[in-house]
This record gives C-alpha cells, structure tokens and sequence, in this order.
C-alpha cells in the first residue's frame, strides 16, 4: 500500500508539474 502511495503521488506530481509547465508557457507568451 505504502508503495502504491508512493508512485501515485510521484505520477500526480509529475502531472501537475506537465500542466503547471504548461500554464507558465502559455502565461509567457501572453506576455511577450
């Protein structure tokens, strides 16, 4: 269980850091 905890929380992880990356480019290239 701890495991499966454990690499669920470093996929969410991964997604929100993908969308945040995302949402900062978009938000830069409004910008400029």
């Amino acid at each position: 269980m701890c495991g499966n905890f454990s690499i669920s929380s470093v996929v969410f992880t991964g997604v929100c850091y993908v969308v945040y990356a995302e949402f900062y480019k978009s938000f830069c290239c409004q910008l400029s």
